[in-house]
């Protein structure tokens, strides 16, 4: 497995709903719905959350990264390296 890489809330909130925002979407008529429509569809959704709980998904999200990087540290992986860009 690769050492797990952090995802924002937004991300995490878009991955989780991007199945249902195409249901949703092809509910309304909309019967092949496009990539910049579900976007637009979770972007939507996600504006309509409150501040608590945006907070609440940031909070859970960095709790399954700190679980996921133990898991991964408990395997013995290590991250990745980043090339400084200089060459």
């Amino acid at each position: 497995m690769a050492y797990p890489k952090k995802l924002s809330a937004y991300m995490a909130y878009s991955t989780a709903h991007r199945e249902d925002a195409k249901a949703a979407l092809i509910a309304s008529g909309n019967e092949k719905p496009t990539m910049g429509d579900v976007a637009k569809h979770i972007s939507a959704k996600w504006n309509a959350l409150s501040d608590e709980e945006k907070a609440a998904l940031k909070a859970q999200t960095e709790k399954e990264y700190e679980q996921a990087v133990a898991e991964a540290v408990a395997r013995g992986e290590a991250p990745e390296e980043k090339d400084g860009g200089d060459g």
